[in-house]
């Protein structure tokens, strides 16, 4: 029986998917602009965003991620008490075909809100220059992911997880030279347990006794991650930025010691053509692609914009 659990972990592999898009990541001058925003500042944010993956996986998402933020400043410490942000998701799951098959691939699709996400943070913002805005910014804050999400244990492709999560992140960053922005940043997630992961039964074959479907415990190791943003002012209304952002995916396991799926990594790189509609109004266009993918991890390329209206 053992031996069979282990089989049927590994094809979790290939046929278990959590729609990525609902872990929104930090865009180029995001501390700088929370940082900068005058006392008591409401800001509302919409990310749309049309994902695709196609190598190891064949999936397509459409995600509209809602976001509202509120800024108080002491000094020159920036106080974020309220931070929320829910994703929701439209996914498009195509299994069961291999290159140079006739047979036409299955459909699997779930439409369905990811999980809420709450993001309080801390912004100390150091001024060498007002002349030139030359300033010097620290941030922290904590991600709490909720089991909000929409998830059913009978489907294969979920947009929530149906645990809780922890992200710390800490950031500095640097504008220099009248123009330019750097921002480096670093993440680590804690994952706590899903209790009702679901591992598929099998039927009965010649060799092989039938396995019926059983709940299992879900459990996985952190996952580190790294960013590095880069923006310069093209004019008063313009900038560009490109981000890189190398994650270190934890390993996946049942209670029982099965693994589900092994450490894997990504790296990304995103392009970002900001515009300042009007003062407190900001569209950002953007263009994301995965250039390496290792372990079960795909490659994942999505367009997308961002629109924040600052409220102060």
């Amino acid at each position: 029986m053992a031996r069979f659990v282990l089989l049927l972990a590994g094809l979790l592999v290939a046929l278990t998917v959590v729609v990525p898009e609902v872990h929104a990541q930090t865009d180029a001058r995001d501390f700088e602009g929370a940082g900068a925003a005058p006392n008591n500042t409401f800001i509302l944010m919409n990310y749309l965003r049309h994902s695709t993956t196609n190598d190891r996986r064949n999936l397509t998402t459409n995600a509209a991620i809602f976001r509202s933020v509120w800024v108080l400043k002491v000094g020159h410490l920036a106080i974020v008490p309220i931070d929320l942000l829910l994703p929701v998701v439209d996914a498009d799951l195509r299994v069961g075909a291999t290159p140079g098959s006739e047979v036409n691939p299955a459909s699997i699709r779930t439409t369905g809100f990811g999980d809420l996400q709450f993001l309080p943070s801390l912004i100390y913002d150091l001024v060498e220059d007002k002349t030139d805005n030359t300033h010097t910014y620290f941030g922290a804050n904590l991600y709490t992911i909720m089991p909000t999400g929409t998830y059913r244990t009978s489907t294969p492709l979920n947009v929530g997880e149906n645990r809780w999560a922890l992200k710390p992140q800490v950031a500095l960053g640097q504008r220099f030279a009248k123009r330019w922005t750097i921002d480096l940043i670093g993440n680590l997630t804690i994952y706590m347990d899903n209790t009702e992961f679901m591992l598929p039964g099998r039927p009965a074959t010649a060799s092989m006794p039938a396995v019926p479907a059983s709940q299992q415990t879900l459990q996985q190791d952190p996952t580190w991650s790294g960013e590095a943003h880069l923006a310069v002012d093209v004019d008063p209304t313009t900038y560009l930025a490109v981000s890189y952002y190398a994650t270190n995916i934890g390993k996946k396991t049942l209670a029982i010691g099965a693994e589900v799926d092994p450490a894997a990594s990504v790296q990304t790189l995103r392009f970002t053509w900001g515009l300042r509609i009007e003062k407190q109004m900001v569209l950002m266009l953007q263009l994301q692609q995965d250039v390496v993918a290792t372990g079960t991890a795909s490659r994942a390329r999505f367009f997308g914009m961002r629109i924040s209206r600052f409220f102060y």
